[in-house]
């Protein structure tokens, strides 16, 4: 009986470590995510000129490529949340702005054309 034990036990040991390693990965990431947007949060309040979006004032007062990495910044905190998200629930749930806000965004910024 221990022969045939043996394979079955070490099968549930390696289906424990996987699911350790994944659990251990989808925490990782929203670590992750959460540090992003907090530094972009962070980086808000320091900079509330750059958060409010009035890119044709920021132009005017020679901003414009510190508002283009602060977008930058918020897109890659954003990205981070949805990707980490959408393996537990959906990005709409998280982020309560939807993609088409961003392009609208970028659109207003001349960043994308219709």
């Amino acid at each position: 009986m221990a022969p045939g034990l043996t394979p079955l036990v070490a099968l549930i040991a390696v289906w424990v470590a996987y699911r350790q390693l994944k659990l251990n990965r989808r925490s990782q990431r929203e670590t992750t995510a959460k540090a992003t947007f907090r530094e972009y949060l962070k980086l808000a309040f320091e900079h509330p000129d750059l958060a409010e979006g009035d890119y044709q004032r920021l132009v005017q007062a020679g901003k414009a490529d510190k508002h283009s990495w602060f977008v930058g910044y918020f897109l890659w905190a954003a990205e981070e949340i949805l990707n980490t998200r959408g393996e537990i629930a959906s990005g709409e749930k998280t982020c309560k702005c939807k993609p088409t806000s961003i392009v609208l965004i970028l659109r207003k910024m001349k960043f994308l054309t219709k």
